[in-house]
């Protein structure tokens, strides 16, 4: 097991939306362009010894709508209990959640990345973008990717027959900013895998900084705001309808409880101490359904401290989720098969 993951210039590479075709643009080791989702989000990475990793662009929601960077190496992580991440908080009017994905081969398409691929999502908390956080994510919360009609879009899939997953042969963590719209700028300044959780686990993070460490403000006016904030941007994931944006949206709303209970006098002690109780408890990538009872439970707890907030976004229709689809994916796979199954230059998916 890697007991220590050191991020490194040479270990990384970006990933971009209209990676699925357009008009994105980045500038970083190995940017992927193909030619499906028409995407317009931008992005770039840039690495310095003893810093880590500044990810940072802007995500468009007219097509792909994400920016994706992804780790390459050897990895075994048999004996880890989960990732512990160094973060810095982002310089956002609420909480950010990253998808985190494991795969076992390089090809995000086609039947060899069938069960290959293990799904999570860590929050990353708001503040001034300078303040170091650690935050956890246990692997037995992360569920499998089994749909071989997804590529960069880490949906659960439609239940193929997977064998226990082998934790010793990963040859990619991919790190994604999906469906949160605007700039961003996330700094990652490690990533260890850890044989025990950490002692702070039961919570996934530790010591959350409070929604505002201004003096002379509005604590209660700051903290309405800072929580619609946060229910806005998870109802947008929500809205998508699919169980790993639930698991993101739990990140979002879990890490806003934890930060309001972290201020004090945001809120009256009855509601702090429930925001705590809802943020106890733990998505699970491979059950949908709890990912979707978490999210709302959550989602229930911010809305009592804030009931004034604008209503969650209304899920899309199934219509519009299938035509998004279609339209993502056929370009991809008629190259594939064109190319006799084989995942090619001109696919847009090649490694450089």
């Amino acid at each position: 097991m890697n007991e220590f993951m050191a991020i490194r210039d040479e270990a990384y590479q970006i990933t971009l939306d209209s990676v699925m075709g357009g008009a994105s643009k980045g500038t970083a080791y190995g940017i992927t362009l193909d030619s499906v989702m028409r995407g317009d989000s931008t992005g770039n990475a840039t690495s310095a010894v003893g810093q880590g990793i500044v990810l940072q662009g802007n995500i468009d929601m007219d097509g792909g709508g994400f920016v994706s960077m992804s780790l390459i190496g050897d990895y075994d992580f048999t004996d880890a209990s989960g990732l512990m991440f160094e973060v810095q908080s982002v310089k956002s009017d609420a909480p950010l959640a990253l998808a985190v994905a494991f795969s076992q081969t390089l090809q995000n398409w086609g039947p060899t990345s069938v069960c290959s691929r293990l799904e999570g999502a860590v929050g990353l908390p708001a503040g001034t973008g300078t303040h170091s956080n650690y935050v956890y994510l246990d692997v037995k919360a992360m569920g499998r990717q089994r749909s071989i009609f997804t590529s960069f879009i880490p949906w659960p899939g439609f239940g193929l027959p997977c064998a226990p997953y082998d934790f010793s042969r990963l040859k990619e963590i991919a790190i994604r900013n999906v469906y949160q719209e605007g700039p961003f700028k996330i700094v990652i300044r490690s990533i260890k895998a850890v044989q025990k959780p950490p002692a702070w686990a039961e919570y996934p993070i530790k010591d959350p900084p409070p929604v505002t460490t201004l003096p002379e403000t509005d604590i209660t006016e700051v903290a309405a705001s800072f929580v619609a904030a946060a229910l806005y941007k998870g109802s947008v994931l929500q809205a998508k309808r699919d169980s790993n944006w639930d698991y993101m949206a739990s990140r979002i709303y879990q890490t806003a409880a934890l930060q309001v209970n972290a201020t004090e006098g945001a809120v009256d002690e009855s509601i702090r101490e429930a925001l705590l109780i809802a943020a106890l408890q733990e998505p699970q990538a491979a059950q949908p359904s709890a990912n979707a009872d978490m999210a709302t439970s959550l989602r229930d707890a911010l809305y009592a401290a804030n009931p004034d907030a604008p209503a969650a976004k209304e899920p899309e229709s199934i219509l519009a989720l299938i035509l998004f689809i279609i339209r993502s994916q056929w370009a991809f796979f008629i190259c594939w098969v064109r190319n006799g199954f084989t995942l090619t230059d001109e696919c847009g998916t090649r490694r450089q």
